[in-house]
């Protein structure tokens, strides 16, 4: 079944072929699907009872709903299931217009999401801005809460518990005399046992994560392991595994995660100095050990160590450099600088100035590197711009390449 373009409005199931359809990988998803039946039907019975209708509605709610989301999304991975967010809408709908009302009401909803979905207009709820969608969770956040606090305390109300927000709360408040004390126990122990279940899969995950380094190497731990070990450093209490995941997600890997800018680092939430000075310092000592195997080394029979040593130091800075590389009569290297840096897709090199500095450093042979951060691996034609000099002075004359990376070595 092919998919019109541009729409591609067709599910997901239509692009799958017969090489998709696994017997291993159909086990998982059935397995899949009856994990999330078990939390999802008794759920949706339960709101169902909390919106004003009667359980089965919830049961059939959820079994068609969640055939349809399933059969019908974009995604070739659909959980679909109740929200108790809905419990107040739902609710005060049914309370307004009745069952049919709510069923047109849920309709025309439908009708109203394919049509996004046709006119691709769903792309910009990206221009919504971050402090909307933050409120508007913590604002559902707020009202599940509250739908919870009668039970919750045990309290008796003198007539039906209002729907909206601020009422629900005043009716709350001046129930707070039938407080039951055996049931706020009971809540608040619960919420407890909550709580120490919640995070019991962090209770000595550090430990854990560092004997199996220790034991293993490098090589037993995944990226996002490794960058939990580093940042372990930096934010001593808090769980890294989520904000090691979301630098992977931007960046791509452990090594990019290391060498990216400053200024990215901190774009990213829960980013701050401690961690971003964490990075630069596991990227500075890679460099030190890569610099420190070279360092009185003879050059050409370290080759491999100064290729490793140049990718690392410069293959994933976002400006082009000009490295040079001073070595001794015996090939041995002595200094390296970086002699210019210039923008995305060139830099200019003064012949002047390296040929002062190899005189300074006594050097007898150079290394010429260049890096080029646009990944483009074709050769421009190198130019010789003349600058102007100031007046009664001679101009300068600078030499632009835009080549990929490039090793040249000059020898005396």
């Amino acid at each position: 079944m092919a998919c019109p373009r541009p729409a591609n409005i067709c599910p997901s199931w239509s692009q799958l072929g017969p090489k998709a359809i696994r017997q291993s990988v159909l086990r998982r998803d059935v397995l899949a699907a009856l994990t999330v039946a078990i939390v999802a039907l008794p759920l949706s019975m339960a709101i169902a009872v909390a919106s004003g209708v009667t359980p089965e509605r919830g049961l059939y709610t959820a079994i068609v709903g969640g055939a349809l989301v399933s059969l019908l999304g974009g995604s070739r991975y659909q959980i679909g299931g109740p929200a108790g967010a809905f419990i107040v809408l739902v609710a005060a709908t049914v309370a307004r217009v009745g069952v049919d009302g709510l069923l047109l009401a849920v309709f025309l909803s439908g009708v109203l999401l394919t049509l996004l979905g046709v006119f691709r207009v769903g792309g910009l709820i990206r221009l919504i801005p971050h402090a909307v969608t933050v409120g508007f969770t913590c604002g559902i956040a707020a009202t599940i809460a509250a739908s919870q606090l009668k039970d919750f305390a045990g309290l008796s109300l003198s007539g039906k518990e209002p729907g909206p927000f601020f009422p629900k709360l005043a009716a709350l408040l001046h129930a707070v005399p039938s407080l039951t004390p055996a049931a706020l126990l009971l809540g608040a122990a619960t919420t407890l046992i909550i709580a120490v279940l919640a995070n019991k899969h962090q209770l000595g995950h550090r430990e854990r994560l560092r004997e199996r380094f220790t034991k293993g190497g490098a090589n037993a731990l995944p990226d996002y392991e490794m960058l939990e070990l580093v940042l372990f450093a930096a934010i001593p209490r808090r769980d890294v595994k989520p904000l090691a995941k979301d630098l992977l997600t931007r960046f791509g890997s452990f090594a990019e995660v290391i060498a990216a800018p400053r200024d990215r680092l901190l774009e990213i939430d829960g980013i701050g100095e401690n961690v971003v000075t964490q990075l630069k310092i596991i990227e500075a000592a890679a460099l030190r050990l890569s610099k420190t195997k070279l360092i009185g080394k003879h050059a050409l029979s370290s080759w491999q160590a100064l290729l490793d040593y140049c990718k690392a130091a410069m293959a994933r800075t976002v400006r082009e450099e000009f490295r040079v590389l001073f070595l001794d009569r015996k090939n041995v290297l002595i200094a390296d600088e970086v002699q210019s840096a210039g923008t995305v897709n060139h830099t200019p090199v003064y012949p002047r100035e390296i040929v002062k500095r190899a005189l300074e450093h006594s050097a007898s042979a150079l290394i010429l590197v260049h890096n080029h951060p646009s990944g483009d691996p074709t050769c421009s034609v190198p130019f010789w711009t003349d600058i102007p000099g100031e007046p009664g002075s001679n101009s300068s004359r600078t030499w632009t390449s835009s080549r990929p990376m490039t090793i040249s070595s000059v020898m005396s």
